[in-house]
């Protein structure tokens, strides 16, 4: 990026470092972007990680209307997903376009992308001003989920700066089971290592001097907000906003991939999200009016929940959606199904599940920082023997397991392998992010804005109660 882009967006020299590190696209379409400033304590609070859209088609400090400037970013979206990156260069600036190595461009995006499937189009475009400066959101929507680039626009309407970022794409929406009156929230960071780690602390309104239980919410794969947004969708805060009005605390926090500048190895282990998650229930812990503490993980989240029950105290365990396979195993077969779902594979489509098998055939032999289905050699090594199952099935607390019946993420088989640990509750119309709809779940239905089912909510507020 030149000496004209925003203060506090990455350099461009750290962007493609960023793109070439192969970060891939979860199943949940995750994808990392720059943090945003976290709240102070409100009694009606707005998003922490919420940009702030001016579509309303007026002239922006470009003179250019914002339509336009949409419709710009959106077309040099298309020509990156289609490999076009030569044409693409004629919207950039002179300073950028000169400062650009286009081949290095390429290669970040196709590392990135990898596992990303089939390109279907632009999904949405969201537009901001920041330092002055206009920035234009454009998601574009693969087979596997969201990809979502930030687009920064100079004085002449033309390119001067790049950076992928979440694919959130609206400001939040509380679900209708949960009043804003109802939910207090206040910013904190977790400690002053691993970047911070910016999180949400979420309380009902009403808990007054007495005692409330509280929840750690841990969530999905990825370089993921505290939100666990992905698109308009954000689950981890429809979860705490539902629970903080049946009367529960919880905390939430950003990953360390989305949080740090860069990560070395090591802070990609089993141990490292952990432990991060392990500061998180001291911490809630700690405060005053809050009573008995249980951790509740999402997708990968709840994968590693067992383990973080074992290193913290806790008084409960809720486990949402997450496998109970081998990883190697439920990526290449949540590839298949998504192939299969309209009854035919087409070539393009059987190339990229046969790429997403290969890449979980090789996550054996990949060197600490190399990459492959969008984790590093080193996360690999760390889980070559976790069993989530058995370590759950070894717990001294309570826990509770919940599944979505439309997860093509964890399937059926799945969920049977959960039963040897416990109880299993399925929401039959609920897809990976336990939201509710009809036929089969495909990640194009992460970008449709939604929220957690109430049941889910409900439910999990009577076991953290409970406790």
């Amino acid at each position: 990026m030149t000496d004209e882009s925003p203060p506090d967006a990455p350099r461009r020299r750290a962007v493609l470092a960023t793109l070439a590190g192969g970060l891939g696209v979860s199943l949940a379409g995750c994808s990392s972007g720059p943090s945003s400033p976290t709240p102070s304590a409100t009694p009606r609070p707005t998003d922490p990680s919420t940009d702030s859209p001016t579509d309303d088609g007026t002239p922006t400090g470009t003179d250019v209307p914002v339509e336009r400037l949409r419709t710009l970013g959106a077309s040099v979206y298309h020509l990156y997903a289609v490999g076009a990156f030569e044409d693409a260069r004629r919207y950039y600036a002179d300073r950028f376009d000169a400062d650009l190595d286009t081949e290095e461009l390429r290669g970040g995006w196709d590392a990135w992308t990898a596992t990303a499937g089939r390109f279907e189009g632009v999904a949405g475009t969201v537009h901001r001003t920041q330092e002055g400066f206009d920035v234009v959101k454009v998601v574009g929507a693969f087979q596997t989920g969201l990809v979502a680039i930030d687009f920064v626009f100079g004085g002449n309407a033309d390119v001067v700066g790049l950076f992928h970022s979440n694919p959130n794409t609206g400001e939040y929406a509380p679900p209708g089971y949960a009043a804003s009156e109802a939910v207090v929230e206040s910013g904190v960071a977790l400690s002053e290592a691993s970047c911070g780690l910016p999180a949400v602390l979420t309380t009902p309104s009403d808990s007054g001097s007495g005692t409330v239980p509280g929840v750690v919410l841990v969530g999905d794969d990825g370089p993921r907000d505290r939100n666990g947004a992905v698109g308009p969708n954000r689950p981890l805060q429809d979860l705490a906003w539902g629970l903080a009005d049946r009367g529960v605390a919880s905390l939430r926090y950003d990953s360390r991939a989305l949080s740090c500048d860069s990560l070395a190895p090591e802070a990609t282990t089993l141990d490292a999200l952990v432990e991060d998650a392990t500061v998180a229930v001291e911490r809630l812990r700690s405060l005053d009016g809050v009573g008995p503490v249980a951790v509740l993980g999402h997708g990968l989240g709840g994968w590693i929940a067992p383990r973080v029950a074992a290193a913290a105290t806790v008084d409960g365990v809720a486990v949402l959606a997450a496998p109970g396979r081998p990883l190697t195993t439920t990526r290449p077969e949540a590839a298949q199904r998504v192939a299969e779902v309209d009854g035919t594979v087409e070539d393009t489509e059987q190339r990229w599940v046969d790429h997403v098998t290969s890449e979980a055939d090789r996550v054996g032999d990949l060197a600490a920082d190399e990459t492959a289905l969008g984790a590093t050699g080193a996360f690999w090594a760390s889980v070559a023997d976790y069993d989530p199952v058995a370590e759950t099935s070894g717990l001294s607390v309570p826990t509770h397991l919940l599944f979505g019946g439309r997860d093509f993420e964890v399937p059926e088989a799945d969920r049977q392998r959960w039963t040897e640990a416990g109880a299993v509750q399925v929401v039959d119309a609920a897809n990976h992010l336990l939201q509710t709809g009809e036929g089969p779940a495909t990640p194009g239905e992460y970008a449709i804005p939604n929220t957690v089912a109430e049941a889910v909510v409900t439910d999990v507020a009577e076991f953290v109660t409970g406790l």
